[in-house]
């Protein structure tokens, strides 16, 4: 049987082909967030050399809206999101995806076989958060 390393064991290839992944920067996991205005939800997402070419969100499992994107250089770079959004008060849970030049998608949720894909790098992020 061939040797199967730490990232080979947890999905990740020889190859060490980037999966597509989209973390959350703001807010950070259970911070509470102002009530009445709208708040900038950011992040960066990432799929090596197979760019990013969008990136969505979505809040308390709702509909999958795009992100404004702010720089999105190409291959091999980090692209930076943003969505503006005024929220209601109480607790609430945002997620983030990214769609690459070739169509592929980041997957959604984390794979718990993977310790860094609750970060983001194992495809898409979710974060916990109040408004209040």
């Amino acid at each position: 049987m061939p040797y199967a390393g730490t990232w080979e064991s947890t999905g990740w290839s020889d190859e060490a082909v980037v999966k597509p992944n989209a973390l959350v920067w703001y807010p950070e996991a259970q911070e509470t967030v102002p009530l009445g205005t709208p708040y900038r939800f950011a992040g960066t997402a990432y799929a090596g050399s197979d760019p990013v070419s969008s990136v969505s969100v979505r809040f308390d499992g709702g509909d999958w809206q795009p992100a404004v994107i702010d720089y999105a250089p190409g291959a091999d770079r980090w692209t930076l999101w943003h969505v503006d959004v005024a929220l209601p008060a109480g607790p609430h849970v945002l997620m983030v995806r990214c769609t690459t030049a070739s169509g592929a998608v980041s997957v959604d949720g984390a794979d718990p076989k993977d310790e860094l894909s609750g970060w983001g790098y194992g495809g898409s992020m979710e974060v916990a958060f109040k408004v209040g």
